[in-house]
């Protein structure tokens, strides 16, 4: 807009003045119609654009965008973003992305990460997707005893009981591509500070990321490795399709243990088969509201060492491949969990 106001004639040139100012009006009227019927149709999509130096409901400050990058980063970027409006208590849903992106050269993406607020879905198959996504292997326990885990391309926090809907937790994702996983731990809990004001259910003391991350997932090859997640008797038939699998854990202390075996083929691409998990703080546990409970169906609540805790199984693709069965495989992994962070009884009620 500025531009075009500020446009000018050369010097000594009198012939048509009227007709150029007509046609700058034009332009200045169908610029701003542009820009008038771009915010609608971003508003209409439940998105905007935000402001120049803040992203994600003003969460993300451009300064500290730039100082998780490295100074200097932005030079030769820019970042931008677009979300819904924010979440409130009438409203406890809501979503925002944000791009930093090369100007110049390849126009690369330096970082991209897209966030949502709100419960998991209540449809089960979509709700294990979740859990599958967010609580994979290649995730880390967040430090500082906050309930979630980080990767460089997904995170997750389970909010206070506070921020809780229908009996079901709140949480905060993201997933894109950062840096490593203490960029998207700061980005998450930036973001959950910010969304819980906005929400109306801001705990006294808010979460912070302090620590480093000490403990990182390991892999192995499997089926060459000869138990998975290190449990004798954890073990399945043949991959299916000739696939290949990595096997990918993480242990961090009682609060969570994570197994997860993702394979490759050529006739079924990639993904993952199996899935194991041991959720021992009262929020990570509360995120398997609603699954059908008891050892056949693979998930056993009980407490352990005086904590609520959650034992999980997803088989996915290796679905009636369990030595001698799946459910046998599932009941060894919750025994041999269980008696490292204090389940005497292995885990059962």
């Amino acid at each position: 807009m500025t531009g075009v106001n500020g446009e000018r004639t050369e010097d000594g040139e009198r012939t048509g003045d009227g007709l150029r100012r007509r046609r700058r009006r034009t332009v200045a009227v169908v610029v701003a119609g542009a820009l008038l019927a771009t915010a609608v149709g971003l508003w209409a999509t439940d998105t905007r654009p935000s402001r120049a130096d803040s992203y994600c409901w003003g969460a993300w400050q451009e300064h500290e965008i730039e100082g998780l990058l490295g100074g200097g980063a932005l030079d030769d970027a820019v970042a931008v973003s677009t979300e819904s409006p924010p979440p409130t208590a009438a409203h406890p849903e809501g979503t925002c992305e944000m791009t930093v992106r090369e100007k110049s050269g390849t126009e690369r993406d330096i970082m991209s990460v897209t966030a949502a607020y709100g419960r998991f879905p209540a449809d089960e198959h979509e709700h294990r997707e979740r859990i599958a996504r967010y609580l994979h292997g290649s995730a880390a326990a967040l430090p500082d005893g906050l309930d979630g885990a980080a990767s460089p391309d997904h995170a997750l926090l389970v909010l206070p009981a506070a921020c809780d809907v229908g009996g079901r937790p709140t949480t905060v994702t993201l997933s894109g591509e950062a840096r490593d996983e203490s960029v998207m731990a700061r980005l998450l809990v930036d973001l959950a500070n910010t969304a819980m004001e906005k929400a109306g259910c801001a705990p006294d003391a808010p979460p912070t990321v302090t620590s480093p991350f000490t403990e990182l997932p390991r892999s192995d090859r499997y089926p060459h490795y000869p138990r998975l997640c290190g449990i004798p008797g954890m073990a399945f038939d043949k991959l299916p399709g000739g696939a290949g699998g990595v096997e990918i854990t993480g242990t961090y202390g009682n609060r969570l243990q994570i197994c997860s075996l993702d394979f490759s083929s050529r006739s079924a691409g990639t993904g993952a088969m199996a899935h194991y998990v041991m959720a021992g703080t009262p929020r990570l546990a509360a995120l398997f509201t609603g699954f059908p409970e008891g050892p056949g169906r693979r998930l056993v609540r009980t407490t352990c060492d005086g904590r609520p805790t959650v034992f999980y199984a997803q088989p996915d693709l290796l679905t009636g491949r369990g030595v001698p069965d799946d459910e046998t495989v599932f009941t060894r992994f919750r025994q041999s969990v269980s008696k490292r962070v204090g389940c005497d009884d292995g885990g059962e009620r």
